[in-house]
């Protein structure tokens, strides 16, 4: 009975999050590190030992508050690495493009012309290290290109750009909704997650004890009677959950190809 009140749970909720792929991919572990390259930017005039700090922030502030995902991002040092991670293009193959991210997530300034061909373009990311449905590693690349607009922006927003690339780097789109972390434009003031930020982050990285633990109880259901309250509590929490997005009218994985 539980099983079927969970499948009932799992196949009837409908998300409007989007995957950063036509599938899904993440990492295998919600324990993932994010480091940053040491090398000094060229145009962007926060030091790498600067970037650490703003990534730490972006960690804390967003990310690693969704109790009910086990993402646990770590902040990781500052690595010396391969100069083409700051000068090739952003792809993820092919001649020309920046090398594969071996482990975690890499933030680093770049300077391509081909993938910053707009100053107002902030940052990218790209899981550019992906063996079948799992990312291996993922870069976060800031615009250091002459002109960049990262310049500009304040420290808040530029903790929210950070924030929202790591999103794609481990695994998300963009979202509709512009209280959302993951909406496509950087947004002043922006403080928290939004609701699909949580849903996304949920969803790509449960906890082992599934939607049991959104009830917030610890009972043992094994030795409950037929008198099993978690099991009524999930299955009025499901019911929410159902009517609350039916009354939103959200399509199921509306993915970026």
């Amino acid at each position: 009975m539980k099983k079927i009140l969970l499948l009932l749970l799992i196949s009837s909720y409908t998300y409007a999050f989007t995957l950063v792929g036509s599938s899904i991919a993440v990492f295998e572990e919600g324990d993932i590190t994010v480091n940053v390259g040491a090398q000094a930017c060229t145009n962007v005039t926060d030091s790498p030992d600067e970037l650490l700090n703003l990534v730490s922030e972006a960690t804390e502030k967003f990310w690693n508050r969704v109790s009910t995902s086990e993402l646990e991002l770590q902040v990781g040092s500052l690595q010396t690495i391969s100069a083409s991670f700051y000068t090739d293009q952003i792809c993820s193959s092919g001649a020309g493009c920046v090398p594969a991210v071996s482990s975690g997530i890499l933030i680093v300034c770049n300077s391509n012309t081909t993938t910053f061909n707009s100053a107002s373009k902030l940052a990218v990311a790209l899981p550019n290290n992906v063996s079948g449905s799992n990312i291996v590693g993922a870069i976060v690349a800031i615009n250091d290109a002459a002109g960049t607009s990262f310049n500009t922006q304040t420290r808040e927003e530029k903790i929210s750009v950070l924030a929202h690339e790591i999103g794609h780097a481990f695994g998300l789109g963009h979202s509709k909704f512009k209280d959302s972390l993951m909406f496509p434009a950087n947004q002043s003031g922006r403080t928290n997650l939004g609701r699909d930020d949580w849903d996304g982050a949920t969803f790509l990285y449960p906890k082992e004890q599934g939607p049991m633990g959104l009830c917030g109880t610890t009972t043992d259901v094994s030795k409950s009677g037929p008198g099993n309250y978690p099991t009524v509590l999930l299955l009025l929490f499901g019911l929410f959950l159902i009517g609350n997005q039916i009354m939103r009218g959200k399509k199921l994985f509306v993915k970026i190809n």
